[in-house]
């Protein structure tokens, strides 16, 4: 929106000067190369037509707020073995109204390591939560307490994807070190603290292992999880 707060403005005329992330996207890689090809969908990645774009990509990069966006992406890199990563932020309040640990996370997520669903961070009951109308805005916010406004959490997201950015061009290039650490990168902002969370895997998981029902290298032969395409 360059800058400009669209809520100040009558909403007669604040759709004129909205801009989508897509947009935005496709602008600054044409910036960067004016010869890239760039496909933009603005629509929901967890629609079946949508979702199946991506199972021919080399990289996936996920940040988005709902837990089927996690469920869909997990999915597609155990099912067609393609390495992604996601990123997030969260500013957590406790019920007494302080801030708690503030902090963003970028996650490698590849078929051999760190799925989502083994280390809890597809719930089950989030995914029924979502399917309830108007749900999504009501329960994945930055913020974990609804009366709150949510905050701008631009910076935390730049830390997050520089980090992810970093990770995809050092395994692009090879250039990574053979000893280097492979705990997912998390930023605490209020302490200044750099650390890193040691996935842990399921041998009885149902997307990463290699149990008869699993996910695992399905490609085609099995469905995603997405949600059906109703016309």
């Amino acid at each position: 929106h360059d800058g400009l707060s669209l809520s100040c403005l009558p909403k007669s005329i604040s759709h004129i000067f909205q801009n989508f992330k897509v947009r935005i996207a496709r602008r600054n890689i044409r910036r960067a190369n004016q010869k890239a090809r760039v496909t933009m969908l603005r629509r929901d990645f967890v629609e079946d037509d949508v979702a199946l774009q991506f199972k021919d990509c080399d990289f996936l990069f996920l940040a988005a707020d709902t837990m089927q966006a996690r469920l869909v992406f997990n999915a597609i890199v155990h099912q067609y073995g393609i390495v992604g990563i996601q990123v997030g932020a969260k500013i957590p309040v406790n019920e007494d109204g302080k801030v708690g640990k503030v902090f963003c996370v970028s996650r490698l997520v590849t078929p051999e390591y760190g799925c989502l669903w083994c280390n809890g961070l597809i719930s089950p009951g989030s995914l029924q939560d979502e399917a309830i109308p108007n749900s999504i805005k009501q329960k994945y916010s930055y913020l974990n307490d609804l009366d709150v406004v949510a905050p701008s959490v631009i910076t935390l997201n730049a830390i997050a994807g520089a980090h992810a950015t970093d990770e995809f061009l050092f395994q692009l290039t090879g250039l990574k070190n053979d000893n280097a650490e492979v705990g997912w990168f998390r930023w605490n902002s209020r302490s200044s603290n750099a650390g890193y969370d040691l996935p842990r895997k399921d041998s009885e998981c149902s997307e990463c292992s290699l149990t008869e029902n699993s996910r695992l290298g399905m490609g085609d032969n099995a469905p995603l999880p997405t949600k059906p395409l109703i016309r």
